[in-house]
Formats: C-alpha cells, structure tokens, sequence
C-alpha cells in the first residue's frame, strides 16, 4: 500500500466499507489527502493536531519544499520542479475555500478539488512551454502531481508566479467598455487584438518539437472529424431540448406577454433557439471538412480558453487556467484543432457585450462592439500565425462549428443552473 496511505473505515457494523486514503506529506503534521469518492478523489490539506485560529492552508509548505533539489520519495507522488521558487512565506488566499493561496505576494498555489481517473493535460503542457521558452504564462515553479490508478497523471498543485494587480480579460474589457464602445478599440494595439495575439503564440510554441514533444502536431483522420460532429451536433440538439423546455415553461407560467421582470431571466434560451439552424449547419461544418479530403492539423491546445482565463498586469498579458481541466468530456483532452480554443475565446467575448447592453438598457455593445472585436482578435490571430510561418495550424472552416458547441454547452449548464 505504500506509507503515503492509510485505510479508513466507512459505514456501521459488518457494512463498514475500507477506502485507501492517499497522503503526501509537506512539514511535520501536515499532509495533502486524496480521499476516494463517487466522481473521484477529494483533495484536502490535513493538520495533526488540527491548525489554531489562523487558518494553514498548506501553500507556504508546498512552496519551501519546492526549494530543496531532493525530498523524501512518496509512492504514486512526484514533486516537479520547473522554475526555482523564490523565498516567500505567509498565506493570503484568493477565494473563499483556499483552493489558491498566495505566498509572500510572490508565489501562487493553486489546489486542485477534485481528482478523477482520467487523461490531464496539464502536467504535459505546462513542461512543454518550459521548454520552449514560452513567456506569454506566468512562470511554473512547479507541479505537486499524483498518478491515478490507470497511470494518468494528475496534478494536484501548481505552483506558479504571483503577477501583482492583475485582473482577468473579462474585468478588463468590461471596465474600457464601461466607458464608451469606443474606448477599447481606441487601444494601439486594441486589447482584443492582443488577446488573439497570445492565443497565436500559444498554439505555435505548443506545436513546436521540443525534449516534451518530439512530434507535436500531426493531421487528424476523417474519425476525429465525424466523431467531433456527433459530439457537437448531439451537444446542439441536448441545448435546443433544455431551452425549448424551459420556454415552454416560461410561456405556460407567465400572466402575460413576457410576465413581469423577475419571471424573465435571461434571454439566453430564446436567442439560441433563435439561431437554432445555424448552429446545427456550423455544426455539419466539421463533417464537410472530413468528407473533404483537407488535411486538419491537430495539437495540443488550453482546452477552456476564455477572456478569463488571460490576465492583464503591468507586463502585458499572460495565460492562466492549465490546471482546471479536464472540464468535459474525455475525447477533449487529446490533441486537437487550434480552432477549438479560437471559438471559445471568440465566443466568450459575446457575454461581455450582454452584459454592458443589459447594464446601458441598449443593443449598442453587441450591435456596434462585438463584431469589431471579434474582427479585431481573428485578424491578430492569422497575423501573429503568419509571422510565425504555421498558418496551416488555424483551419477556420471548423471555428463556426466548435463556437456551435460552446453556444450549446453554455445553454445547458445554463439549465442547469436554473433547475438547482
């Protein structure tokens, strides 16, 4: 079993069920656990004897064990070192259940909640822009990562630089469109422009051979297409069912034409039933371009690349968010087209102008802004490839279908949410 575990006792009498509790020890009385569930294993910093009145959230210990070249081997754990971590010590956490916790304002220590047995990217892709120098992420000092009982590596800390002031994409823009829809676009070069601009060297420096990845990238087979298609149609047709549904309600319930304001919602549903052809065709989009013969050039990708997850600071811009998949479904997880992240970064700035019309009682955001902005990001997209030399990564046939998805997985958590 390994000293790293302990089994533990669950249930009454002869019912009781044993479950192997995994533990990684980071100073004397304090451990990482990974506790087995229904969806997979919880992760929790544990103290013996329980921590006094100021909370420990593990992050200062983590980040000191990351300075010794050389500690205790832990069976199934394995300690990565990327860049060398500086000296820091007291915790702040960011968020409410210390998931991320900085250190000394100078470190980032993101845990992970739940584990699952299934492929992570994180630890791969992370090595990999280490290797290729690619600066557009805040330095990796490194990984606490556990390997699962398939064999998939999963991280259950990252280790990262605290960027001071920063704010995400989305906070960004909504702050410049907050003073006029010209504000942004006013920028040289505009933020949106920027954005895509990282987007680009992300994909490149992710296709690029390195000692991680002897053959990054590598053409997909009329399969991976048609089975894209089946996911994204059938992702399609289970968001026109939870809208048509709970429209139907709506219609049902409310007194009169539309019903009073805090019967509304949001409009989400109606919109997307709206555009319901034209997502299923972007959708068959994906089916044309398998029964084209084209080659479709896959590699690996962010996975969940939206305006959050890119921060603005004092020295520019930087991608965040490796290690909050795998958000989905498996089949995401391997290699992909790089349009899939363009659709959601493209997608995902269509929310932000919602929010500054619902705020202004205008359509002016999304009449007059978004299309601009989208514009804008695309255009620096295939500038920054170009310049790169690996156009051929970008197929644009497939980011109407994969935006299709993320406008349908949008509707359904949306649903979800409601129904909670």
């Amino acid at each position: 079993m390994g000293m790293n575990a302990e089994v533990r006792a669950v249930g009454e009498g002869e019912l009781a069920v044993q479950r192997v509790v995994q533990r990684y020890p980071l100073e004397p009385g304090s451990w990482v656990t990974l506790t087995p569930g229904t969806e997979g294993w919880r992760c929790a910093v544990d103290h013996t004897p329980p921590a006094g009145d100021t909370p420990a959230f593990g992050a200062d210990a983590l980040a000191h064990l990351l300075r010794y070249q050389q500690v205790p081997p832990v069976e199934r754990f394995d300690l990565v070192r990327h860049v060398p971590t500086p000296e820091a010590s007291g915790e702040r956490p960011l968020d409410d259940d210390g998931r991320v916790v900085v250190v000394g304002e100078r470190v980032v220590v993101a845990w992970s909640d739940l584990i699952r047995d299934i492929p992570y990217t994180a630890p791969i892709t992370l090595a990999q822009l280490s290797a290729v120098n690619f600066l557009g992420v805040p330095d990796t000092h490194g990984l606490l990562v556990w390997t699962t009982p398939t064999g998939h590596e999963a991280p259950v800390a990252i280790v990262t630089r605290y960027l001071p002031r920063a704010v995400d994409g989305r906070q960004a823009l909504l702050a410049l469109l907050r003073q006029g829809v010209g504000v942004e676009p006013s920028e040289t070069p505009s933020l949106t422009g920027r954005m895509g601009r990282i987007a680009a060297a992300l994909h490149v420096a992710l296709a690029t051979r390195s000692t991680v990845l002897a053959e990054p990238v590598r053409p997909a087979e009329a399969s991976d297409l048609f089975g894209w298609h089946r996911r994204v149609r059938d992702t399609v047709d289970r968001a026109a069912l939870a809208a048509a549904e709970i429209e139907g309600s709506r219609a049902d319930d409310l007194p009169g034409p539309g019903g009073p304001p805090d019967q509304q919602g949001t409009d989400i549903f109606r919109r997307f039933l709206a555009s319901l052809t034209t997502y299923r065709a972007d959708a068959d989009l994906l089916a044309r371009a398998a029964e084209s013969g084209m080659p479709v050039m896959l590699q690996r990708v962010h996975g969940d690349l939206h305006v959050r997850r890119i921060l603005r600071w004092a020295g520019g811009l930087t991608i965040t968010g490796f290690g909050g998949e795998p958000r989905y479904d498996a089949p995401t997880l391997g290699p992909q087209p790089a349009a899939r992240d363009l659709a959601r970064l493209l997608q995902s700035l269509a929310s932000i102008a919602r929010d500054i019309d619902a705020g202004a009682g205008s359509t002016r955001c999304t009449a007059e802004w978004l299309p601009e902005a989208r514009r804008r990001m695309l255009a620096a997209y295939r500038t920054e490839m170009t310049v790169a030399n690996r156009p051929e990564l970008l197929d644009e046939r497939l980011v109407a279908a994969f935006e299709a998805e993320h406008a349908a997985r949008e509707v359904i958590q949306e649903a979800r949410t409601l129904g909670t």
